[in-house]
């Protein structure tokens, strides 16, 4: 991953139902955030993991991960089973095509279109 990504790798975090651990992180990262930070962000990330019922749902196969965007940072969700998983959190420049695409999404969101968003600007 640090081949791959380089400085763009924030932190690494694998979590089970009741414990996480911080596999690795960035020395600014780290003096940003104390140990409740991880136990919140852990917490936010066990309660959106899918069940095996959910991973069905749209017959697409199972979930791989996911990705959540947010203004300072990405993080990769790998889902590791019912009550397991690994966080990423990389800097947006990783995703930048990926996040300047959202970024057009939620500006023709924002418009306020009449009708349904998508008909008249995708």
């Amino acid at each position: 991953m640090q081949r791959s990504a380089g400085r763009a790798v924030r932190g690494v975090v694998c979590y089970d139902e009741h414990s996480y651990h911080v596999v690795t992180l960035r020395k600014d990262v780290a003096q940003k955030h104390d140990e409740a930070y991880f136990a919140r962000l852990t917490n936010r990330f066990r309660r959106v993991a899918p069940t095996n019922a959910d991973e069905t749902t749209f017959e697409l196969g199972e979930l791989a991960s996911s990705l959540h965007v947010f203004e300072d940072a990405l993080i990769m969700h790998l889902p590791c089973g019912e009550h397991e998983g690994i966080l990423i959190s990389l800097e947006q420049t990783v995703g930048r095509q990926l996040v300047g695409f959202l970024g057009d999404c939620r500006t023709v969101l924002e418009a306020g279109t009449q009708g349904h968003p998508a008909e008249s600007h995708f």
